[in-house]
């Protein structure tokens, strides 16, 4: 609000109460541009305030959001497999104190003791387990490491029950040769290089004993000559095919 002098139509400061020019008395008068200004100041500041009223607020969502959600992340999953893991573990000690109890107290003039096979699968099992829980979930470890368990697990079975013969001619060679076609398939699609490592053992595994029974009786059984024949096609594919990755897997393996 400043002073005004009607008859020339201009604006005097404050200091003066009559008109410079025609000497007549002043007025009394807002500047419009002075209060539009301040209304646009005004607006500007309420609207600064709003904002930081906003961010304000919006800070303290998402604290709240903090606050409320879990540090850690949601361990259902981990609960349900232990809940599952448990359960399993609790059938397979009842399941072997029973058959235990049955064997040894039920029928304990027997020479063969069946509860003792049975005591060894549970455990073989749940070593197994075990590691594969633990582990990565690589296709190609799970086929090699449930091959190798069940064929150390088959031995002694086949030992005490008395079909050894079968089981070292006929069973061992075709779980490896599974254990080696299945592996074969997951290196060839593996984009991560992490498969060759089992399937290299693999071939180990399918070429020592016919080279060590040749070595030693001269011969081998029909099926641990299928098993390597597939072996050494299987590396002739990997060489041919993804030779690279096999070389640089040795050289790693072997730190040259």
């Amino acid at each position: 609000m400043m002073k005004f002098c009607p008859n020339c139509q201009v604006k005097v400061g404050r200091t003066f109460d009559y008109c410079p020019l025609c000497q007549n008395e002043l007025i009394y008068k807002f500047d419009t541009d002075t209060s539009e200004n301040q209304e646009a100041n005004d607006s500007e500041s309420d609207l600064q305030a709003d904002r930081e009223h906003l961010n304000e607020y919006d800070s303290a969502i998402a604290l709240s959001s903090i606050l409320q959600d879990p540090y850690f992340p949601d361990c259902s999953r981990l609960k349900t497999q232990s809940f599952w893991y448990k359960l399993q573990l609790f059938i397979m000690c009842a399941a072997t104190f029973i058959c235990f109890a049955v064997d040894f107290l039920i029928t304990y003039d027997r020479d063969i003791h069946w509860s003792l096979i049975v005591l060894l699968w549970v455990v073989g099992f749940q070593i197994l387990l075990n590691k594969l829980i633990k582990r990565h979930s690589l296709p190609s470890y799970f086929v090699f490491y449930i091959a190798v368990y069940i064929g150390v697990l088959l031995l002694p079975t086949a030992y005490y029950l008395g079909f050894l013969s079968f089981c070292v001619n006929y069973i061992l060679p075709c779980i490896c040769m599974t254990a080696l076609i299945l592996n074969f398939i997951f290196c060839m699609l593996d984009k991560t290089g992490n498969a060759m490592v089992y399937m290299l053992c693999n071939v180990l595994i399918g070429v020592l004993p016919s080279i060590i029974m040749i070595a030693i009786y001269g011969m081998a059984p029909l099926f641990w000559i299928i098993c390597m024949i597939t072996t050494v096609v299987s590396i002739f594919a990997l060489v041919i095919f993804v030779g690279p990755k096999v070389r640089n897997e040795i050289i790693k393996r072997l730190n040259i």
